[in-house]
Order: C-alpha cells, then sequence, then structure tokens
C-alpha cells in the first residue's frame, strides 16, 4: 500500500500529540504527594485510553518475594465496563500470561488467538470483554 503525503503527516501528527500526552503525564508525577498518586495514575490511564481508543488499561504490581505474585492495582475500563474482583492475581486468574510475563515476555494478545493452554486466560479475557491487550 502507497502511503500519501498527507497520511504521513497525520500518522506524524498523531504520534506529535501523543509523545506530549506522555510527557504531560510523566511532568504530573513529578513531587507529587503520595496521597494523590493513585488518583493520578488512574486520570493517565483514561487519557491514554482515550488516545489511542483503548477500552481498557490495567496495572499490575509485582511483588519482590519468591511467589512473585501479580496483582491488579488500577484498571480503567469504560463506565459500564465489567469490574475485576477485588483481590485479582494474575498467577491464578491468567496462568498462562503469567508465566510468560514472568520470562519477561512482551506479549501482543488477540483473546480469540491465544493457544489452548490458556484456555482460562481466555475465557476470563472474555468474562471481562477484553478483545487484544499488549502486556509490558
Amino acid at each position: 500500500m502507497h502511503r500519501t503525503q498527507s497520511d504521513l503527516l497525520l500518522e506524524l501528527d498523531q504520534r506529535l500529540r501523543f509523545e506530549k500526552l506522555l510527557v504531560a503525564i510523566s511532568a504530573r508525577f513529578i513531587n507529587l504527594p503520595p496521597e494523590q498518586v493513585d488518583d493520578a495514575i488512574i486520570e493517565a490511564q483514561r487519557q491514554i485510553c482515550e488516545h489511542l481508543d483503548f477500552d481498557i488499561s490495567s496495572l499490575w504490581l509485582c511483588s519482590n518475594d519468591t511467589k512473585q505474585q501479580m496483582c491488579l492495582t488500577h484498571l480503567h475500563t469504560p463506565p459500564d465496563g465489567p469490574r475485576p474482583p477485588a483481590d485479582m492475581d494474575a498467577a491464578r486468574e491468567f496462568p498462562w500470561v503469567y508465566r510468560q510475563m514472568m520470562l519477561g515476555r512482551t506479549l501482543n494478545i488477540v483473546t480469540e488467538q491465544l493457544p489452548p493452554e490458556a484456555a482460562q486466560d481466555r475465557e476470563i479475557r472474555r468474562s471481562f470483554g477484553v478483545k487484544s491487550a499488549v502486556n509490558i
């Protein structure tokens, strides 16, 4: 496919606007009082989702202990989106993805294309309406 100069300029403008958003979000966290961090994360997730036209953004905390748990700490979904359980643990809920993440892999996942060994992950993702995701 041949891209026109106007297509390239539009893509460049979109990339520049996203980079400006990331700079603004990053600047907000400088000297932010600890009691305001959670709200700032949630707002950042909302802005990124709106900019990229994503439905869901989740942030997981990895523990440093020998269990290496990954627990959901922040979630942005549409107002009518599903609400996760209060203590969602990646190893329990998404065992296949969890194993891949613990190996240091970045995953670009389409729910319906997950391998057979990820059946539980697929079902839970379906229940939350997650069609695709990037896991870093």
